[in-house]
């Protein structure tokens, strides 16, 4: 790789940063989380933390004193060279403040919420945690949780802990690989229909519940990407950044991403990572 490849990579993301905002609206609301990009890091040799872009601008802070520091290095993926977070499924996660806009700020009319991310798939023993809002998969201040379970398969879910209960929707068995994970929550019920998991652009769903679900929490713990918010259930999976970074949108009442969208995106970041 010469010196002028490695100096123009951010050029090369731009398109896919493009089509999320086009498609997902993130100018208006939401936000992505742009790992590897120098341009939202606060390094470009020792980053401690990523900047998100979209409507939405928080830090997500990088365990063990910085990414550079962890376990396998940043590495790039496909013609994009997309750059590509490498959990090791220990002690390496990203995490972010509490804010309004991760929670349910309607009170008892249920928000719609979207989420994305590209994840590289391996088979594994137990759970790996994505993206999440949770400690210990449902205790007190729960929200939600996007998780990959010990037999390769896509869950989303919504956690009602005053009531010891979730709903969500499961996929079905991934195979290894680049894989496009999309959840959508919507307002219109507090049913396990109302969350749809999507896989490499597809509606790909089967119901996940338990207990009696009445409305989402507002709890105050911490966003993690690649862990649980005490720690539990991390990451062993590597996560893409920068134009295919993890998407978070909270759109209140308002509408969901729409198949199409999602098919959308989909179909132009493949390109980049090579699938």
């Amino acid at each position: 790789m010469t010196l002028l490849e490695v100096v123009d990579r951010p050029s090369l993301w731009v398109p896919y940063y493009n089509v999320v905002v086009k498609n997902y609206g993130l100018n208006d609301s939401g936000l992505q989380v742009p790992f590897g990009d120098p341009n939202d890091e606060d390094s470009p040799t020792a980053p401690t933390k990523v900047t998100t872009r979209g409507a939405e601008q928080v830090d997500f802070t990088y365990t063990n004193s910085g990414r550079h520091l962890w376990a396998t290095a940043l590495t790039y993926e496909g013609p994009g060279q997309i750059p590509v977070l490498n959990f090791d499924q220990s002690t390496d996660w990203a995490e972010s403040p509490d804010a309004p806009f991760w929670n349910d700020t309607a009170g008892s009319n249920e928000p719609s919420y979207c989420w994305a991310l590209w994840v590289f798939v391996v088979a594994g023993a137990s759970i790996h945690s994505l993206f999440t809002k949770t400690p210990s998969l449902g205790t007190a201040g729960t929200d939600w949780g996007l998780l990959l379970g010990s037999t390769e398969v896509f869950t989303g879910r919504i956690y009602d802990d005053s009531a010891a209960a979730f709903i969500g929707s499961l996929s079905s068995v991934l195979s290894g690989g680049w894989h496009y994970l999309v959840a959508t929550k919507h307002d219109d019920a507090a049913t396990s229909a109302s969350v749809i998991s999507y896989v490499d652009g597809e509606a790909d769903r089967s119901d996940d519940a338990d207990g009696t679900y009445v409305t989402q929490q507002d709890g105050t713990v911490v966003v993690r990407i690649g862990a649980e918010s005490d720690g539990g259930f991390p990451n062993g999976q590597s996560i893409a950044g920068a134009g295919h970074g993890p998407i978070f949108k909270n759109v209140g009442a308002g509408a969901v991403w729409t198949p199409d969208e999602i098919r959308s995106v989909f179909q132009r970041q493949r390109v980049g990572l090579g699938v």
